[in-house]
């Protein structure tokens, strides 16, 4: 998959620089923050698909991934 122009770098921490601690500690702390933006992302997401079916998936599969899909085929 492509990446997005949007998208950050990734800061590699080293555990010898003299400012890892500090940088782990806001590592640490900024997953739950994010998880719970995760989860109502995702539940939102469910009640989209439940709701409208493949057209709702197909909406965000538009809108996460990028590729816009007219059908949904699913193999035997």
């Amino acid at each position: 998959m492509a990446s997005r122009a949007s998208a950050k770098l990734v800061r590699v921490l080293k555990s010898d620089d003299k400012d890892f601690s500090e940088a782990w500690a806001r590592v640490c702390s900024r997953g739950v923050k994010a998880g719970e933006s995760i989860d109502k992302e995702v539940a939102k997401i469910i009640a989209r698909v439940r709701e409208e079916g493949d057209s709702g998936l197909i909406a965000c599969v538009k809108k996460y991934d990028g590729p816009s899909l007219d059908s949904l085929e699913v193999t035997r």
